[in-house]
């Protein structure tokens, strides 16, 4: 009986653990989400939205940050670390160091 009690605790965690590794999320996952926002937004193909990531500029691990292009401008977005959906997604029309009027830094997407 305890022989048993082993096997089956065994197989729990092991399906435990399998089912962890299937649903596991990667930077790749969020970085897809947000260049897919920022192209419905802009109304351009994701083809034409770049991205990569600036995690080195948060050393702790516990966030996801990336910033890209599109055609007109530029875009930040970012959340926790091993979620797909990012918390914020901003776009800066005509780039981040625009000093044009016109070009306001909007929040497309909001997780919070």
């Amino acid at each position: 009986m305890l022989i048993l009690a082993g096997i089956v605790t065994f197989l729990v965690i092991i399906g435990i653990v399998v089912v962890a590794m299937i649903t596991s999320v990667s930077e790749d996952d969020m970085l897809s989400e947000c260049t897919d926002r920022v192209a419905e937004w802009a109304g351009v193909d994701e083809s034409e939205v770049t991205g990569h990531d600036v995690n080195d500029e948060n050393p702790s691990g516990l966030s996801w940050d990336f910033r890209g292009s599109y055609p007109g401008g530029e875009w930040a977005c970012g959340g926790s670390a091993n979620d797909r959906l990012p918390k914020s997604i901003v776009v800066y029309p005509g780039g981040q160091g625009s000093t044009d009027p016109g070009d306001i830094p909007t929040e497309i997407y909001s997780n919070r």
